[in-house]
């Protein structure tokens, strides 16, 4: 394997007082995986942060890795993100 492509992608949780899901985590995976097609994610490392209110937080999480294909990548390096609205 010899092409590397630096990848991001967010997900969002809004929460009233109190939870227990998590597919907010399910749906950064998914993000990151969906801008690899044809090639293998490595290297995840994972950022998550939560941004408190009076009786509301939000969870977030920033997933990054390398998508690692057969061929290398187009000259420049760039950068695919997959981030949440």
């Amino acid at each position: 394997m010899n092409g590397r492509l630096r990848l991001q992608a967010e997900a969002k949780q809004s929460v009233f007082i109190a939870t227990t899901n998590t597919d907010f985590s399910d749906k950064a995976m998914q993000r990151l995986a969906a801008t690899c097609p044809g090639g293998e994610v490595m290297g995840i490392q994972a950022r998550h942060s939560t941004d408190h209110g009076f009786f509301v937080y939000e969870n977030r999480l920033r997933l990054t890795g390398y998508c690692v294909t057969a061929t290398p990548p187009e000259p420049g390096g760039h950068t695919l993100n997959g981030f949440a609205e």
